[in-house]
């Protein structure tokens, strides 16, 4: 049985009416850091004091973030996956 890993990461997005700016993920974030839910990630905005409005939570699959670490909304680390 073949099942996907879905994780989810925080970019930091910008939305005037006429222009998008992407940005990267807050400073606190390692990159092969993500989440298992949208809502462990907004708790974790939250948490460090960023408004979840002021980013964009991308869905990632599988190996999309090479030896990714799952952490929750206190930062905790879930599962590692080597």
């Amino acid at each position: 049985m073949n099942k996907t890993k879905t994780y989810y990461q925080p970019h930091e997005y910008y939305d005037d009416g006429t222009n998008i700016e992407w940005g990267d993920t807050p400073a606190e974030l390692m990159s092969f850091q993500a989440f298992a839910t949208r809502e462990d990630c907004e708790e974790w905005l939250e948490n460090m004091g960023y408004d979840p409005t002021d980013f964009a939570i991308i869905e990632y699959q599988d190996e999309d973030i090479e030896e990714v670490t799952i952490i929750d909304g206190y930062g905790d680390v879930i599962e590692i996956n080597e």
